[in-house]
């Protein structure tokens, strides 16, 4: 159940304060990779959905990172996706 709540809703409170700061920026990068992938399939409701995930990212751990991080996350994880491709 910790692992759920880690998981899906971006709870940790049993991490150390490092170990929690660590975990959501590897959760805002997934989210951002994400997002950035269903955007280049064209497909709107997943990257919605996945924007989404990461405003309740922010909401749930303002302190951490500002709200423009996001998007600035997600061009540069859109950026690295065009790369793998032109490969």
């Amino acid at each position: 159940m910790t692992v759920h709540l880690e998981r899906v809703h971006g709870l940790a409170p049993f991490l150390p304060e490092r170990s929690k700061k660590d975990w959501v920026f590897a959760q805002l990068h997934t989210l951002a990779k994400r997002c950035a992938k269903a955007e280049l399939a064209g497909d709107k409701d997943r990257q919605e959905h996945h924007f989404q995930s990461l405003i309740s990212l922010w909401g749930y751990h303002r302190g951490l990172f500002p709200i423009e991080h996001i998007s600035e996350v997600i061009a540069e994880k859109r950026q690295e996706l065009e790369k793998q491709v032109k490969r």
